[in-house]
């Protein structure tokens, strides 16, 4: 069997003056991580292609895409997980 490769991506910021973490995973059931690297920007292409760029200039990437716009290029339903994390910090 072949070893699983991950992505984690981390945000952290602050709600109502509490400060909030969240954390997504994206895990592989195969040794797929250059899949993992890849998907976002041709999501993003395959979007423009289809609808237009809607802007232009710098910026930022948060809301471009969808999870199932993403999931598309993620091999099949089975091969890729998307694991969520909420965490709240300990109190100072």
């Amino acid at each position: 069997p072949h070893p699983g490769a991950g992505l984690r991506v981390e945000l952290r910021g602050t709600v109502d003056g509490s400060e909030q973490i969240h954390v997504v995973y994206l895990i592989t059931r195969r040794d797929y991580g250059h899949v993992l690297a890849a998907a976002p920007i041709l999501a993003l292409a395959r979007k423009w292609i289809a609808h237009g760029v809607t802007a232009n200039g710098a910026m930022a990437c948060l809301g471009l895409l969808t999870w199932e716009e993403l999931r598309t290029e993620l091999l099949g339903d089975d091969d890729v997980a998307l694991i969520r994390a909420w965490e709240t910090p300990p109190a100072p």
